[in-house]
């Protein structure tokens, strides 16, 4: 059976759900504009919806998708050297595109500019995802697909949503040292679910995992200054109600310092709760990371408090994506620090009312 999304260009009802949800909210944007709410862009490029299980992204291949992004900005000057992660539209990834030869197609605004950038591609097997890098404008960029989240044990292959980071590289000919500013986004991107049946869904739980970056404020070096975070993701959503929330626990650090290069387990203490709000498809949610055992900072969830925004996909609320953001105060033993990053989950058998 033939593929057969419909597109939807209007997002602005997204401005209303967020709104009672995040902290910080932008007035809904004109048409043709993106949305800002909490330090997440959605692209103004509207949404494509699933009409069946034919509507998958495989074989909606060459389709123009709009992220939801939220990105970091590091800065290598002297006198502003630091990442932030800015709470406005300067930059954000605006469309994806996947062909059938295997090219990603990223249209983003840098600085208000926009752009687009065609990859070549590869699999990078030990990431399970699709890595393109090339040079555009006298600067390095990269795009990287993430084709499932999971673990060689524990593998999560989505259908209906895909996970994407989009950065660019400390590097700028006849400059050295680098004095510039780079970018790295996370995005998520998918065939979303329609009113009708996510409500007829009632209620639904569901598992994946999340991935993203901690960063140190005050370096910019990916190498010294950052670190991959994974974790295990558990939802329960209440169309009835309105309501979401749930838990993530069974967390891995990727330090990539050479001195402890390598993935290391934190301790089960560590986990993050979630409670959010659920509205038109999408939902917003705060999230607060504990740690009930005492362990170091450095090796800690705990003390780290930030927000998330996710939408449903598939013809009948299959799967969720979505991106996350937080902040964690200096401590005794760890600087100033931010997360970004996204995450995805497959609905479990039971859903149903």
């Amino acid at each position: 059976m033939a593929a057969s999304a419909r597109r939807v260009m209007t997002i602005i009802t997204t401005a209303a759900l967020l709104g009672g949800v995040l902290s910080a909210c932008s007035d809904p944007a004109p048409e043709g504009d993106s949305i800002v709410v909490g330090g997440f862009v959605a692209s103004p490029l509207g949404s494509w919806y699933a009409e069946g299980g034919q509507d998958t992204l495989a074989n909606l291949e060459g389709l123009a998708f709009s992220p939801l992004s939220v990105h970091v900005r590091r800065n290598y000057a002297a006198d502003a050297r630091g990442v932030s992660s800015p709470e406005d539209d300067s930059a954000y990834i605006e469309s994806i595109v996947r062909t059938s030869t295997g090219k990603i197609v990223v249209s983003y605004v840098l600085e208000g500019e926009r752009a687009s950038i065609d990859f070549d591609t590869s699999e990078i097997t030990a990431f399970d995802s699709v890595f393109g890098e090339t040079t555009h404008d006298g600067h390095r960029y990269a795009v990287q697909l993430y084709t499932d989240l999971g673990t060689a044990d524990a593998p999560a292959p989505r259908d209906y949503v895909a996970t994407a980071r989009w950065y660019t590289f400390e590097q700028r000919p006849g400059v050295s040292p680098y004095d510039g500013i780079v970018y790295e986004f996370f995005g998520t991107y998918g065939v979303r679910t329609p009113s009708e049946p996510l409500s007829a869904l009632g209620s639904a739980s569901y598992e994946g995992n999340i991935l993203g970056n901690v960063w140190d404020t005050g370096d910019p070096n990916r190498r010294t200054g950052s670190e991959l975070l994974e974790g295990r993701l558990s939802l329960s959503a209440d169309l009835d109600s309105g309501d979401i929330g749930g838990q993530v626990t069974d967390f891995t650090r990727f330090d990539r310092d050479a001195t402890h290069l390598g993935r290391q387990p934190l301790s089960d203490t560590n986990v993050i709760e979630i409670t959010g709000s659920i509205m038109d498809g999408r939902f917003a949610a705060d999230w607060e990371g504990h740690d009930g055992g005492g362990t170091p900072a450095e090796h800690s969830v705990g003390g780290f408090t930030g927000t998330m925004l996710g939408e449903f996909y598939g013809p009948a609320g299959e799967e969720v994506g979505g991106v996350l953001r937080g902040h964690r105060d200096a401590t005794a033993t760890t600087p100033e620090q931010i997360f970004n990053g996204f995450f995805s989950a497959g609905r479990e058998p039971d859903a149903g009312r």
